[in-house]
């Protein structure tokens, strides 16, 4: 069997070959995390379920396409810039769909966007998939999924579009922004993360005319945002250090300046040597218990989504059910691994083995379509 890797050596062959690459071979490139649960919307999918795996793929390219414009090396004002082009493209988009108008788009505005965003892009393989995206496969797989949906395509239209710009307004606001309160690093989970949850929620309820609360749907991003921010510590620093104008700590300062004997403390300080500061060590674990407690608190509402999914919409159930295991089982192996090497990014503590990944996708295969959610999950959570 290919492994991931396998795939995306061979992505990036067609892609050095001059093969366009479509949309599906966008997002295999680029997702560690949800290429596979995207794939259950339709393998598991019920027998009346929507088939949204073309949406929600579709999505995924679009808001890791302004992932990577935050994440890059421009400066700051061309960053701003970059993400504002690219959400009136999204709006110029959902108002018209039409093929005339999305090749317009595409050579007059999506080519400019993304001459501008290849040149902050931080690897090979991020500077291949801004190039492939500026040949339109994702411009053009949302024209033909608005155009399929008839009478839900304005809803849908709207929807996306709302989300996606909410998400770029979060996305500016936290690139010169220092997190000071807890409520700062929550308010920026819900712009890039919570807010796909709310997205998510809207589709399947016009779709596939279920009930879901979109309030509960939006603590499910935030969960496995939380979670990214705890694993990528170390590798989020280690950007910082390289690019510091274009960076951001999504720490918030109140955790490691919580009291007087810690007011001298700054961020530096927390990937420093315990030699450099006694408090270091002390410092890092009031983080990460910090971190731990806001992730604990989020994952049990978001459990609560996961069991008002109806089993009817068993690809939907299998699709929120994959990363939320996979979070909870990774926060499993940083609380036994510790501050220490979580801070230090050792992978065999903050990632989890293939195995149980394996395992994870195993039962949601055998328990998706379950009549009682609730006590399966009490089972594994």
């Amino acid at each position: 069997m290919r492994t991931g890797q396998d795939i995306r050596k061979e992505i990036m062959r067609n892609a050095a070959s001059g093969q366009k690459l479509s949309s599906e071979e966008l997002l295999l490139l680029k997702s560690r995390s949800f290429s596979v649960p995207i794939g259950l919307l339709e393998t598991f999918a019920g027998p009346n379920e929507h088939n949204k795996r073309p949406h929600v793929r579709n999505a995924y390219n679009w808001l890791r396409f302004a992932d990577e414009i935050e994440d890059g090396t421009l400066p700051i004002g061309e960053k701003r810039a970059t993400l504002d082009k690219t959400h009136l493209l999204v709006t110029e988009i959902c108002r018209d769909y039409s093929q005339e108008h999305l090749d317009d788009l595409i050579q007059n505005k999506l080519e400019r966007i993304v001459k501008t965003g290849v040149l902050g892009a931080v690897d090979k393989e991020t500077r291949v998939f801004i190039k492939q995206f500026g040949n339109g496969p994702v411009v053009y797989e949302l024209g033909d999924i608005l155009r399929r949906e008839g009478r839900n395509s304005e809803k849908i239209a709207g929807s996306f579009r709302d989300c996606f710009g909410t998400m770029v307004v979060g996305m500016k606001d936290s690139l010169d922004k220092e997190f000071v309160k807890e409520e700062d690093l929550l308010n920026y989970c819900y712009y890039v993360a919570g807010i796909v949850g709310d997205w998510l929620t809207n589709l399947t309820n016009t779709v596939d005319g279920t009930n879901l609360d979109v309030k509960l749907g939006r603590r499910l991003g935030r969960f496995l945002q939380l979670t990214n921010v705890a694993k990528n510590i170390r590798e989020d620093q280690t950007m910082r250090e390289r690019y510091s104008e274009s960076r951001t700590l999504f720490l918030p300062s109140d955790f490691y300046r919580n009291s007087d004997s810690k007011k001298g403390f700054d961020a530096e300080d927390l990937f420093k040597a315990n030699g450099a500061n006694p408090d270091a060590k002390y410092v890092r674990e009031n983080v990460f218990d910090n971190l731990s407690r806001l992730a604990f608190e989020e994952q049990e509402v978001a459990r609560d989504y996961l069991e008002s999914i109806p089993p009817r919409v068993s690809g939907y159930r299998a699709f929120c059910l994959v990363p939320y295991l996979a979070a909870v089982a990774t926060w499993e192996t940083m609380r036994n691994a510790g501050a220490e090497k979580v801070f230090k990014g050792s992978r065999d503590a903050i990632t989890i083995p293939k195995t149980k990944l394996a395992d994870i996708v195993q039962f949601v295969a055998e328990n998706a379509g379950a009549y009682n959610l609730k006590k399966v999950l009490k089972i594994v959570s």
